[in-house]
């Protein structure tokens, strides 16, 4: 029997030994030596005397080189004669702190693979050879365990693929420890100085991962079995990772070999995993023990048993070691900077939403929540939102994302409340985890969702410790208010906004959070709740007290995110919203009712604070006394009474401070066009009420600009299309406005109202609005200026408007002159061009220049002589109109000198006295004559001056310079174009324009009110006789060149003479003005 088992060995040598056994002995004969230099290289090592020798390499080359040449040869016993001292030197190195060097352990992989390779080829296997390859493949475990080694990653990727390679042929009693070898692995990848390794590492561990599907060993136990560790180990890989950027190609992979990994697994197509969870609905008892699940269990196979079992108790301990990792991931990756990752991240939230829904239970509510909040936050991603994949969410769902909207209500009141340095990123996440919770409730609560999740509705309107927390959080906020108003840079040192927080990533999460609150609450159907908290806010912004001045502040903020956040759900125009819309219009109006007397708090100075210390009888005698002043200069109108009035300084002492106050404006304005974003046609008839109180802060240095912006904003909503038609629709209202607020009824004017006049002029145009804005409005300006110009800050506020007003006019007409005058040139051109054509010679001209271009076709002409005539031809014609005009000059001299001499005569004083009246008369008529009637822009140019000349007398100097300012723009503009307008109202201000020496210069320019300064007729005619002598030789030396003197010239040497120039050389020029003057 022993001898049929020996029929396949080769014969018998004549010398007793067979072939195999001759070169058995002379392969031991070579092996032997390399194998004792490695065991002494052992024993070296282990006395830690010095480090390997050369001798130890050589002796692995030369194992490498046998084993090479002889494939076949090596029986079970010279494979463990080899392997043994391998073995013994890798476990020793591992255990000592002299590691093996990188070329010596290349070697003894070669060497172990190539005895690895030469058995797994044999196609019968005795039980040597059986422990054979067990030796050999304890020996490269033994390899795989090593990372003390010098490029570690890359040896044990080598030694890895080669195991991949025999995989097939492997017993199945080694696949799990090899494997479980390779999922040790993970923590060589955490190295950060072997990143590329890591790199390669985690791509072959993916490939493993997919060799193990496609094999023939139970693939599912398989991988289930290394599914805990090798998760664990992946979302360790990624949270350390994932704040390196040079990492994210790692990280990357991580994830998706976990989603892998749980899908490969979990998948519910799977039967297993099929027949579990049909298990898990029909128990009851199953149910409440996953609700009970807080804390995953470890699962200690037997030992004999190689692969685990999937069965229940598995799939719990699974789920809920999942969701622990999970956890940890959503905290690192969700809000993760680089979008590669968050999209990747994303991948595997709607992954495993869709493929193991019904395997997270209400006991895992909280991880898929966070799945859910990270696939709503990466919508606007390249990876599209599965709008199926939101109807499948259970109602339980519902139920954990109220749970945890509450716990981080009170997270975020506990931050606010108690707020810690350095801790802003705390708060940060927990108000992103509440607008992420919230915004996937307001999903689910959409019209094609809210018949599924009714439950979950009734949840949220039975919910009041909700509303509460809320309400307590959000009146906690600290208000920023760097994006509130736009801050001009000249104008930053205006303003101090004090207890103000200034991170402005806290306010973006917070404004976020309170953004998603408000755009769920319009899905709510009956609108209980929104109003309630609408309400309620609005409620906080009407207090007044100062200890809640802040709290007010916050309110209005608030409110108005709420409904910028429920902006576009109110565009939507579905029957079951109207009555919803219906209450919403009414309350948003309501809103601007209350909130419009706001813009109304008087700006204007009160009366003097009374001192502490002052007695009961002084305060009475004081309010006496400034109730009796007060009375005198609201009635006395008279110019003796004027002059000695000075302006009464009161105080203004707001409760609220200025900061506060321009706060709250700027946060009003905001508010009231977030509402016309909401209302859009239906905020028109708003407009009649809040034009006007918001137009008086549109000369603030502070709020001007947001204003603008705000009023564009509303005029684009309400359907205007531009600011200039909406004020011209409302220009009669505001009209009235303006009016009402100057009554004298009124115990104080309203300051603003001629700056808001200037503005609505400015806006749609003098022309346009000036019959509407312009004489009576002037006026009541003059009424309340004569009763309330004791009130500080309104006299400059109604010379301010003026000088505006007047400017725009000013243009308007000059631009009017200027296109007049033009147009008049333009036909006195065309008039002398008519009559240059009509007269004999310019006639004769004409044909002589027809006749000589005829000439011209005919014979040829040199160039330079055609020019040359064409000169002398204009010379001669100029030559000839000079003598004309001169002749005829000479024969009116002529006619009109013996008229003079006749005249002189008789009494030479009283005929040039008597011709200068007769002139100036001829002027006068001839000027009345051209004037048109007064128009609209002369009468309320009058009217102003009427009004601001009796401040000529003001104790400011300011408001002298504003009056004489007034008084030049209209002279300058030519406003003032009849003296039998003017000259009538400058007598009746004589006395103040006499002793006021800065207005003199602004009227001396203007010719016609020069004769406004003569004190004396009889002084100026005293010295006539003197001017007319130096006339008289004046007269004599331009007969000589025959050349007129008439009126105008003296009349221009009179002037000069007025000024107090000599331009006569006798000496009477400076007399003469001293005279004047």
């Amino acid at each position: 029997m022993i001898e049929s088992n020996q029929i396949s060995l080769p014969t018998p040598s004549p010398s007793g030994r067979s072939v195999e056994e001759i070169e058995n002995v002379n392969l031991f004969q070579k092996i032997k030596p390399n194998t004792i230099s490695i065991f002494k290289e052992i024993l070296v090592i282990q006395n830690q005397s010095h480090s390997t020798s050369s001798s130890l390499h050589q002796s692995l080359v030369n194992l490498n080189q046998i084993i090479i040449n002889h494939p076949s040869s090596f029986n079970p016993t010279l494979t463990h004669y080899t392997i043994y001292p391998i073995q013994h030197l890798l476990k020793i190195t591992t255990t000592t702190s002299q590691p093996l060097p990188s070329s010596s352990l290349s070697l003894s992989l070669n060497i172990i693979q190539h005895l690895l390779s030469n058995t797994s080829h044999q196609s019968t296997k005795s039980f040597a050879l059986i422990e054979q390859e067990s030796l050999i493949l304890e020996s490269l475990l033994t390899i795989l365990s090593l990372d003390s080694i010098e490029d570690s990653s890359l040896l044990i990727i080598e030694s890895s693929e080669f195991i991949l390679s025999q995989y097939d042929q492997l017993p199945i009693r080694f696949i799990k420890p090899i494997f479980k070898s390779i999922i040790d692995l993970f923590p060589i990848l955490s190295n950060p100085t072997h990143s590329f390794s890591s790199v390669r590492l985690i791509e072959f561990i993916r490939f493993v991962l997919l060799k193990l599907s496609i094999s023939q060993v139970d693939p599912i136990r398989l991988i289930t079995t290394l599914l805990p560790k090798s998760a664990s180990h992946l979302v360790k890989l990624v949270i350390s990772f994932s704040s390196q950027s040079a990492s994210s190609k790692l990280v990357i992979q991580s994830i998706d070999l976990l989603e892998w990994l749980i899908l490969f697994c979990l998948d519910e197509h799977l039967n297993d995993i099929g027949l579990l969870i049909n298990s898990l609905k029909s128990s009851s008892q199953t149910d409440q023990d996953l609700l009970t699940i807080s804390k995953p269990t470890q699962i200690d196979p037997q030992p004999s048993q190689v692969l685990i079992t999937r069965d229940l108790q598995w799939l719990q301990t699974t789920i809920s070691n999942l969701i622990s990792l999970l956890q940890l991931l959503s905290s690192s990756l969700t809000y993760h900077p680089n979008p590669q990752i968050r999209q990747s991240w994303t991948k595997l939230c709607t992954t495993l939403l869709q493929k193991i829904p019904n395997l997270l239970t209400p006991g895992s509510s909280t991880i898929l929540q966070n799945l859910s909040v990270s696939l709503i936050l990466n919508q606007n991603e390249e990876l599209p939102l599965d709008q199926n994949l939101l109807e499948s969410y259970p109602i339980e769902f519902g139920k954990g994302a109220i749970e945890l909207i509450r716990k981080d209500f009170k997270s975020v009141l506990k931050f606010l409340v108690y707020r810690v340095k350095d801790e802003d990123e705390v708060l940060i996440y927990y108000c992103q985890s509440i607008f992420n919770a919230t915004e996937t409730l307001w999903i689910m609560l959409q019209e094609n969702h809210l018949i599924h999740h009714q439950s979950v509705l009734d949840e949220i309107l039975e919910d009041f410790e909700l509303i509460k927390l809320f309400k307590q959080s959000l009146q906690s906020i600290e208000l920023v208010m760097s994006s509130m108003i736009s801050l001009d840079s000249r104008n930053l040192n205006l303003i101090r906004f004090k207890h103000l927080t200034t991170n402005s990533k806290v306010m973006e999460a917070i404004q976020k959070m309170i953004q998603s609150f408000g755009r769920g609450l319009c899905w709510i159907e009956n609108g209980r709740l929104e109003l309630y908290v609408y309400e309620y806010f609005f409620e906080v912004i009407l207090m007044n007290e100062p200890n809640q001045s802040i709290e007010s502040l916050n309110s209005i903020w608030i409110l108005n995110q709420l409904m910028m956040g429920t902006t576009s759900c109110m565009k939507e125009n579905h029957q079951a919203r109207k009555k919803h819309q219906i209450r919403m219009e009414r309350f948003l109006k309501s809103v601007v009712f209350r909130l419009i007397d706001e813009f109304e708090q008087p700006d204007e100075s009160k009366p003097t604070s009374i001192n502490r210390h002052q007695t009961q009888e002084d305060i009475v005698k004081k309010e006496v006394e400034v109730e009796r002043i007060v009375s005198y200069q609201k009635g006395m109108n008279s110019l003796p009474s004027l002059e000695k009035l000075r302006p009464m300084i009161l105080s203004n002492e707001n409760e609220m401070q200025e900061t506060q106050k321009v706060l709250r404006i700027s946060l009003l304005l905001n508010l009231f066009s977030t509402i016309s974003t909401k209302l859009n046609t239906s905020f028109q008839p708003v407009l009649s009420i809040l034009l006007y109180p918001i137009l008086r802060y549109i000369d603030h240095p502070i709020l001007s600009s947001q204003l603008k912006i705000v009023l564009d904003q509303i005029s684009y909503e309400t359907s205007y299309g531009n600011l200039q038609n909406m004020i011209a629709d409302h220009l009669d209202y505001l009209v009235d406005s303006i009016s009402s607020r100057l009554s004298t009824n009124r115990i104080l004017p309203d300051l603003k109202a001629v700056t808001v006049m200037g503005s609505l002029i400015e806006w749609v145009g003098v022309k346009e609005s000036f019959g509407i804005l312009g004489e009576g409005l002037v006026q009541e300006i003059g009424e309340a200026l004569r009763d309330f110009h004791w009130v500080e800050g309104f006299l400059e506020g109604v010379l301010d408007g003026y000088l505006r007003v007047l400017g725009m006019v000013g243009r308007v007409v000059l631009d009017e002159d200027r296109e007049n005058r033009r147009l008049q040139k333009e036909q006195e051109k065309e008039k002398e061009e008519e009559e240059d054509g009509d007269h004999g010679l310019g006639l004769f001209v004409q044909l002589e220049k027809q006749r000589r271009r005829f000439l011209e076709l005919i014979v040829f002409r040199n160039d330079e002589d055609e020019v040359e005539e064409e000169k002398h031809e204009k010379d001669e014609l100029d030559r000839f109109k000079a003598w004309y005009e001169l002749r005829e000059k000479v024969a009116k001299f002529n006619e009109r000198e013996e008229v003079e001499e006749e005249k002189m005569k008789r009494n030479p004083r009283t005929a040039f006295h008597r011709e200068v009246q007769e002139e100036e008369v001829k002027e006068v008529k001839e000027e009345e004559v051209k004037d048109k009637p007064i128009g609209l822009y002369e009468r309320v140019s009058i009217l102003i001056v009427s009004q601001t000349l009796p401040f000529l007398s003001h104790s400011s100097n300011q408001i002298r310079k504003k009056v004489q300012e007034i008084l030049k723009i209209c002279l300058e503009t030519k406003l003032l174009v009849t003296e039998s307008e003017v000259i009538p109202l400058l007598n009746l201000f004589k006395s103040l324009i006499e002793r006021n020496v800065e207005i003199k210069p602004v009227l001396k320019d203007h010719d016609r009110f020069g004769m406004f300064f003569w004190k004396s007729e009889k002084e100026f005619l005293g010295l006539e006789r003197r001017v007319w002598d130096g006339f008289e030789d004046l007269k004599k030396m331009n007969q000589e060149v025959e050349v007129e003197v008439g009126f105008e010239l003296n009349y221009q040497l009179w002037k000069m003479i007025r000024d107090g120039h000599d331009p006569l050389g006798m000496g009477i020029g400076r007399e003469y003005f001293m005279c004047v003057n």
